[in-house]
């Protein structure tokens, strides 16, 4: 969290944060562990080896929350549509709860 910090302490009046992480609840990254039985890093995507922490959506939101910042808006980019059609039939079966899980990425805007 020292980063976030730091970023509240260097951020003008009227200035937005902006994050950007990768969504380790996104459908194909649940389905190798689920099934696979694996949380394999690799060298590019969600379980890239460079990555030091891995969020879902709530807590990016708690994690920028508790550095004192005002959540103004979370948004899923890059959704699952790239994946395969086991994994597009498995989310409607989710419902709701699962919405999240079609994001690759996660965005989110706060401000102090």
């Amino acid at each position: 969290m020292e980063p976030l910090r730091l970023a509240k302490q260097k951020l003008k009046p009227g200035g937005t944060l902006v994050c950007c992480v990768p969504n380790v609840r996104y459908i194909e990254n649940i389905k190798n562990l689920l099934f696979a039985k694996d949380w394999k890093y690799t060298e590019k995507g969600i379980l890239d080896d460079t990555h030091l922490r891995f969020f879902t959506q709530k807590s990016i939101e708690r994690t920028i929350k508790n550095a004192g910042f005002s959540i103004r808006r979370t948004e899923g980019i890059n959704p699952y549509w790239d994946s395969g059609r086991k994994t597009k039939a498995l989310l409607p079966l989710l419902g709701p709860w699962a919405n999240d899980m079609k994001y690759y990425q996660l965005v989110v805007t706060a401000e102090k």
